[in-house]
């Protein structure tokens, strides 16, 4: 949460499976879907996660109503989603940050 207190967005809504801070709420990617949004932020999730709960996840953002997707895309992530048979969208733009994480953006809806 340290970077989002950087950034002047109004609206922001953090959550997380185990929040640990008294503005993040609750929510599991997997199971439920998020609050209608512009953007959805999702940083250093989905490569812990199962083919399976990665379909789940994504297929929850869609339907969320979100326009956007902003994810972590590691290598080795691209790879084990192509060797599983799950691709997400093609990337709309892709971000390299100092440390080489890398951050994608893709058209949900």
């Amino acid at each position: 949460m340290h970077w989002a207190k950087l950034v002047d967005w109004p609206d922001y809504q953090g959550f997380d499976l185990y929040p640990r801070h008294k503005d993040v709420k609750q929510l599991d990617i997997t199971k439920q879907v998020l609050p209608k949004a512009d953007l959805v932020i999702c940083r250093h999730v989905l490569n812990h996660l199962s083919i399976k709960m990665a379909e789940q996840a994504l297929g929850f953002f869609a339907m969320s109503g979100a326009k956007y997707l902003l994810m972590t895309m590691c290598d080795n992530q691209q790879a084990y989603w192509k060797e599983h048979g799950l691709t997400p969208p093609e990337p709309e733009a892709t971000f390299i940050d100092c440390q080489h994480w890398w951050l994608e953006l893709h058209r949900l809806n």
